[in-house]
């Protein structure tokens, strides 16, 4: 017990240090130490050693599973150290690409099956206002006076004033009229980036937030026999919502911001996670046992 207490608490030093930000590579140095691996293999073997020597009586249930459940969590953690793999990778989005290698940074992992992406779903929140910015003279910025620019003022559009959209077209006091229609690319829904207005200055819709994106994602399987066609499956990928295929999970990250011609999506293989998901139940399985079986406090009211 002595042994398992002290080797619990240099892992937690060791968590801690871990967590304080001291590099790129800080993370992956404290974790993958010798020291830090054979504590994990200490303290778990001190758990497996006290839960063998209390016996296996049914009583015990709750305190077998809080304890070995741990050891279950770094059986997981140990083999996706050392065996997962983990890739970021662009695809771009049509119907006729079609992918069978995930990039790593040494070499190419090769699927058993392909992967693509057919078509992408983007959907924005409303755009509420366009801001006005006028020519105005104002004092030349610190960084054009460290170049060496003569004239004290410069210059430059400066916010003047938002309208909201949701008063419709655009009216300036010289009785200049902007349609709200003026301010979209034509044949689409999307706003302008800029639409100057003579004489008075430049209007700028403000940049719409993504309300979700997503993406119809294709997974070929190629039949076992030779004359055999290929299965082809289509999912909906989403932000937070990875697909999974043979062991693989890919995740949506980003897309084209300009252009929806492409995305970015992160390939994962931990053949690991099993037993860290397996473990987390037990032991929350396990806790919960022991407090719903834990015996009343001396002095306290036994309501049962």
């Amino acid at each position: 017990m002595i042994v398992g207490i002290f080797s619990m608490f240099v892992l937690v030093l060791y968590t801690l240090s871990g967590g304080v930000p001291t590099g790129k590579e800080g993370l992956t140095t404290v974790f993958y130490s010798p020291a830090f691996i054979i504590s994990c293999f200490v303290m778990c073997a001190s758990i497996a050693y006290e839960c063998w020597i209390r016996g296996r009586s049914w009583k015990r249930v709750s305190f077998l599973l809080s304890h070995f459940s741990i050891v279950i969590i770094c059986i997981g953690c140990f083999i996706g150290m050392f065996t997962s793999k983990k890739a970021n990778m662009m695809m771009y989005i049509g119907p006729d690409f079609y992918y069978e290698q995930v990039p790593f940074e040494k070499h190419d992992e090769r699927l058993n099956f392909g992967i693509g992406a057919t078509a992408f779903h983007l959907e924005k929140y409303p755009m509420k206002t366009i801001d006005l910015f006028v020519l105005k003279e104002i004092p030349t910025p610190e960084n054009m006076q460290r170049m060496g620019h003569p004239g004290r003022t410069v210059k430059d559009y400066v916010f003047e004033k938002s309208f909201d959209v949701a008063d419709g077209d655009i009216e300036f006091e010289n009785g200049t009229v902007v349609k709200l229609a003026d301010l979209k690319v034509e044949g689409t829904d999307e706003w302008v980036a800029q639409y100057p207005v003579e004489g008075i200055g430049v209007l700028q819709p403000t940049a719409q937030m993504d309300k979700f994106y997503e993406v119809d994602f294709k997974i070929i399987t190629k039949g076992e026999e030779e004359d055999a066609e290929d299965e082809t499956e289509i999912v909906r990928m989403e932000v937070n919502k990875p697909v999974s295929h043979d062991g693989w999970k890919f995740y949506l990250l980003d897309y084209d911001k300009r252009d929806h011609r492409y995305i970015w999506i992160s390939a994962r293989k931990d053949p690991g996670a099993i037993f860290v998901i397996v473990g987390c139940w037990l032991l929350m399985i396990g806790v919960s046992l022991i407090c719903f079986s834990a015996p009343t406090l001396k002095g306290g009211k036994d309501e049962s």
